[in-house]
């Protein structure tokens, strides 16, 4: 399968929600993932706020958006990671917190 270069399918192995998805315990400060929400496919998930960041475009202005987990929101749109991808294809970096050492 083509997308088996992109994506790391082994990491969240045995590690899914009922949906399929990846549970929040299971997700990596920093790391990129595919998934669904209402305004994005791409997310990166920042575990110092505990917030998925994408990047969103409305209009002419383009801006990055909070977005929760499903574990924390059950009555607004909530990015659904299904996929850790890796770094490189992320076509433009989406900045998040510092880590605290």
């Amino acid at each position: 399968m083509v997308l088996n270069r992109h994506f790391n399918w082994n990491r969240e192995r045995g590690q899914r929600r009922e949906d399929g998805g990846i549970p929040k315990e299971a997700l990596q400060h920093g790391r990129y993932y595919y998934g669904r929400c209402r305004n994005a496919s791409i997310a990166r998930w920042d575990a110092v706020r505990g917030v998925f960041v994408h990047w969103r475009q409305k209009f002419h202005d383009v801006f990055t958006e909070e977005i929760s987990c499903r574990e924390d929101d059950i009555h607004h749109d909530v990015f659904d990671p299904f996929f850790e991808m890796d770094d490189d294809l992320a076509i433009k970096t989406i900045p998040i917190s510092d880590p605290q050492p």
